[in-house]
């Protein structure tokens, strides 16, 4: 009985001393596991954490308000680009231009600033970029050396300017410096065409460049 007792509790001493480095082993294994575990959870904290920052600065920012169009039936002041901007074309022709297509869209043109709920801004620039043929009249004058006018037949063909010109509209509220719309419109004609004044050439820019509008176009209008 008392061999039996010893083999007994000799039995007991070697399990514990078995299972012993097994439950260090465990433990650690389960701290790894909670170490691991842990650092996970972490990062999807941190991550769902970034993703609504993200999300709240986005919704900031298209909560923020955009600028309103002008009015269609507003008032409106037109004026020639300020000098030392690169406008080649005359001022008057030019704002003529864009007041009438301003005043085909529904704006009411005042000639005083300190009275229009809006300022526009225009400007013509024109340069040339080559020669074209152009037939002359008969009895239309040919210009021959310096200031020598001289009348050519009918059926003759002489060189002229082949200008590229570019118009730019920009509107404000104003007093305020904010672009609320802008456009614009390009085309390539010889001063000797038929619509190539630069009265006609005003006008067609001017039109073109509002074609969009109350909708704000990148591009640039190509006119013919």
């Amino acid at each position: 009985m008392i061999l039996a007792f010893v083999v007994r509790l000799a039995a007991k001493i070697l399990a514990a001393t078995v299972r012993t480095p097994l439950a260090f082993a465990s433990l650690r294994c389960m701290s790894a596991k909670k170490s691991e575990i842990a650092m996970a959870a972490r990062k999807t904290l941190g991550a769902a954490i970034g993703t609504a920052l993200a999300l709240g600065a986005v919704s900031h920012l298209s909560a923020a308000p955009l600028p309103a169009v002008p009015s269609q039936n507003g008032t409106i002041c037109v004026e020639a680009a300020r000098p030392g901007t690169g406008d080649d074309a005359s001022p008057r022709a030019v704002v003529t231009a864009a007041a009438a297509a301003l005043g085909a869209r529904g704006f009411t043109i005042l000639n005083d600033p300190d009275h229009a709920a809006y300022i526009a801004e225009v400007t013509l620039r024109q340069e040339e970029v080559g020669t074209a043929r152009a037939k002359v009249r008969a009895g239309g004058p040919s210009v021959a050396g310096a200031g020598l006018s001289l009348p050519l037949p009918s059926g003759k063909y002489n060189l002229v300017p082949l200008m590229r010109s570019q118009l730019y509209l920009e509107i404000r509220k104003r007093g305020g410096p904010a672009v609320l719309w802008h456009g614009a419109a390009v085309t390539v004609r010889s001063v000797a065409a038929r619509d190539g004044s630069e009265e006609q050439v005003a006008s067609a820019l001017s039109l073109a460049a509002l074609q969009d509008y109350p909708n704000q176009s990148t591009q640039i209008a190509s006119v013919p």
